[in-house]
């Protein structure tokens, strides 16, 4: 068996672990609720129109609305589901890709395990901290 098949097999895996069956679940709960993809659309038409204006005004009143829309949206059960179930695969993943460079660097692929905190501050890919 080659490196390729072996990273098949782990795509396999990946999709039969329940955190993976978690996120899809949720994000097909959202599919279904007419309302809360009507204000995902909605959100991300007025984040849109950011770029049409340069009136301080309307980009104040955009901003507004955005937020209020935003706020809507992640208090709605089913969203904070969905963040929840990706949080969950995300620290999968992070531990699977951690793994996986370590051993690439030379590291004991049966030791290797992620940092306990790396923060670069840039919290849009990090599932270590609530930060």
């Amino acid at each position: 068996m080659n490196i390729i098949d072996l990273a098949r097999q782990l795509g396999h895996a990946i999709q039969e672990e329940e955190s993976y069956k978690a996120v899809t679940a949720a994000g097909d709960a959202i599919d279904a609720d007419v309302e809360l993809t009507a204000l995902i659309a909605k959100f991300s038409e007025k984040r849109d129109s950011i770029s049409e204006t340069d009136d301080t005004a309307k980009l104040e009143a955009i901003d507004k609305e955005l937020e209020g829309l935003y706020n809507d949206i992640m208090s709605n059960p089913k969203m904070a589901a969905f963040e929840e179930a990706k949080h969950e695969f995300g620290h999968l993943m992070d531990r699977i890709l951690a793994i996986v460079t370590k051993s690439a660097d030379g590291e004991d692929p049966d030791t290797a395990e992620p940092d306990e905190h790396n923060c670069h501050g840039d919290c849009c890919s990090c599932h270590e901290c609530d930060h």
